[in-house]
This record gives C-alpha cells, structure tokens and sequence, in this order.
C-alpha cells in the first residue's frame, strides 16, 4: 500500500468513525494503521475492492473496543460504550416495530441482557450484529405479547390485541388527564419534531440495512433530508457530481426492490 493509499484509508477510517459517533478510539493514527494493513491483506486474498474492505474491517475493529470496554467495570469507557449502543439499536427498534410503542422498552430490556450475556458472543468483530439479535429478540417479543402477527396479500401486519375494557375501567387521573389533553391534531410541535427527528434517524438506519453502502446512504441522506445539490454532494464526498447522480440512481433502485423500506416509508411519509 502506497503512502496516498494509506492516507486515503486512513480518511476512510476516520469518515466511518465520524458518521456513526464512535469516540472509543484512543489512538486515530494507530486504529487507522491496523485496520489498513488488515484490509490490504484481506483485499489482496479476495480480490475485494480496498476501500469497501477497509469500511468494513473498521467496524470489525471497533466491535472489538465496544466489546472489551462493555466488559470494564464503572469505567467511563463502559458508560460511553452502552450509550453508544444505545444510539445505535433504538433507531433499529423504532423500524422494527413498526411504528408502535415499547422502542424504548425494548431497546432499554436488550442493553440490560447485553451487560449480563456479553460473554455468549462468540466473535467481537460481530458484536454489534450480536446486540442487533438481542434486540431483535426483544421486539419479537414484544409484539407477540401485544399484537397479532397477520399475513396478508400486503405482507405481514401486526394488529394490537383486542381489550376488555370492562376489566380494566379507567382510572379518575386519568379520566381528568385524558379531558385536559389537545385535541386530535393540536399536538405540541416540540412532540411532532421529536417524533419526527426519530423517524429520521430509523429511515437513516433502513437505508443502511437496505443498501449496504456508506457512500450511497450518504448520498441520499444529503440530497433528500438535508437538501443539498449535487456538487455540494460531490465535495463531501471528494468525487464528482456526475459520480453522485450515478450513485443516487444505483442507490434508489435498489431501495424500489427492498420491501422493509418501502412498507415504512408508506406507512411514515406518505
């Protein structure tokens, strides 16, 4: 690997580290050097495009300080990790329930069995795709024990269980909370944006599931969400605007053939 090389992977590294909020690293230049020299070699064994290796031998390598520090003990590093676990899995469950309540939940039931199973991963590069299963665990779970799971003509649909409403009357509190709430459609902006800014981050968090490429997620992200131009575009990502159109054409096919994506857009957006 040539020193230009090594600088453009190490801007690849950086880039990946920046986009999803990882701050775990101690030593850039170090972490950046490792997770080149591995990628060169994994690149060279399987004829792989480097810069896609080197995206992808990065999270490996950070899997693995997320891991060690989940397993310290009152340490900063362990708070800052499980935040950052956080962050990663709570969009995950917005999309995965569908919109329903419990993300929180169950983001929050998965971290506790994350801490307390931690040794059960069997690979530290794959962790975060082991704390995905723990989620997705919980949401499974969550559903069943308060929806109906239905297939339709349509795909699959969760209907919430029916209430006996007569076995549970409704409390005076909230008899008086329910009078003094707005209206349909009166909703305080600061809810609609908060509500709003979660969706965002789940749609940013589909497009990754649904694309597999960082760059074409970024592409998307700036054009449609934060509204910038093409050559705006072309400049963040160090390539042309023509590069950019032909990602954004490559990348917007492929989200017409994912069925997850186009279902919670429908049902989000539309």
């Amino acid at each position: 690997m040539t020193e230009e090389q090594r600088a453009a992977g190490a801007a690849i590294v950086d880039q990946v580290l920046r986009d999803r909020g990882w701050s775990l690293v101690e030593d850039p230049a170090e972490f950046a050097r490792e997770v080149c020299l591995e990628a060169e070699a994994q690149a060279a064994a399987t004829g792989q495009d480097l810069p896609f290796v080197i995206e992808r031998r990065t999270v490996n390598r950070y899997c693995r300080l997320l891991y060690a520090a989940c397993g310290e003990r009152d340490s900063q590093r362990q708070r800052t990790a499980f935040l950052e676990i956080w962050n990663y899995l709570y969009p995950i469950a917005l999309y995965r329930l569908h919109g329903t309540n419990g993300a929180q939940d169950c983001t929050q039931q998965a971290l506790v069995k994350i801490w307390r199973k931690r040794d059960q991963c069997r690979d530290p590069g794959a962790f975060l795709r082991w704390c995905d299963q723990v989620l997705l665990n919980e949401c499974r779970d969550y559903l069943n024990k308060r929806y109906i799971r239905i297939e339709t003509d349509e795909g699959v649909k969760f209907v919430p269980q029916k209430v006996n409403l007569e076995d549970a009357p409704m409390s005076q509190e909230k008899a008086n909370a329910e009078e003094s709430s707005p209206a349909p459609g009166s909703e305080s902006p600061l809810l609609e944006n908060s509500i709003q800014e979660e969706r965002l981050r789940a749609l940013v968090v589909a497009l990754r599931v649904c694309l597999q490429n960082e760059k074409h997620v970024t592409v998307l992200v700036e054009l449609f969400i934060h509204e910038k131009g093409f050559k705006q575009v072309a400049e963040l990502l160090e390539t042309t605007p023509l590069n950019v159109q032909v990602m954004k054409s490559r990348a917007l096919k492929k989200l017409r053939e994912c069925e997850s994506f186009l279902q919670m857009y429908e049902e989000w957006f539309q």
